[in-house]
């Protein structure tokens, strides 16, 4: 109820098997906005030094993050997150890296395609509309707010390395449109 949570477009996420979420990122919050919208557990990463905050770390363990060293090519989390979707888990993943400053959408990083690709598991795009405004990186508590949440229909898997920059493409395109799809479902 603090935050108003609407859902949109959950039929997409697979009822079985591996499966990826990209969304973008706007707060703190979003990995737990993403995932009261599924019925599936999700899993994420999360940046390394997060898990050395007291309260925060232990928190966010429960919460099945699992750390990443961010700024290069970190082969733990990859495995990690390879034995998820193994097992047939979700993965959660903000292919911008790190949360909006202001509010925009950041230029997407290709990891969640690669990762997409050797997994060959399909990638849900999502979007989260509201959550900078409840929850900015400058602000040290949330305020009252409202947060939507819209998903689209996966990028199949079963796609040639070679046609990774298309992905990429496509995946970002289809998390535009959600996002600017929010704007009308998601009156202030």
């Amino acid at each position: 109820m603090y935050f108003r949570l609407r859902y949109f477009g959950e039929e997409h996420i697979p009822k079985q098997g591996g499966f990826i979420i990209a969304s973008n990122h706007q707060s703190y919050m979003d990995p737990v906005f993403v995932g009261t919208g599924t019925r599936r557990p999700l899993h994420f990463m999360t940046r390394s030094s997060a898990f050395r905050i007291p309260v925060v770390g232990p928190m966010i363990q429960r919460l099945n993050a699992f750390p990443v060293d961010r700024g290069q090519t970190d082969f733990r989390a990859i495995r990690r997150a390879m034995e998820i979707l193994a097992a047939g888990g979700g993965l959660l993943v903000f292919p911008e890296g790190t949360r909006s400053r202001d509010g925009s959408l950041g230029r997407m990083k290709s990891g969640v395609i690669s990762i997409g690709q050797r997994a060959e598991c399909p990638i849900v795009p999502a979007a989260i509309r509201g959550a900078f405004e409840v929850w900015p990186r400058h602000r040290l508590f949330p305020r009252m707010g409202r947060v939507s949440v819209a998903f689209g229909p996966p990028i199949p898997p079963g796609w040639a390395r070679e046609k990774a920059p298309e992905i990429a493409g496509r995946l970002q395109k289809s998390i535009v449109r959600l996002y600017e799809g929010l704007e009308w479902r998601h009156p202030a």
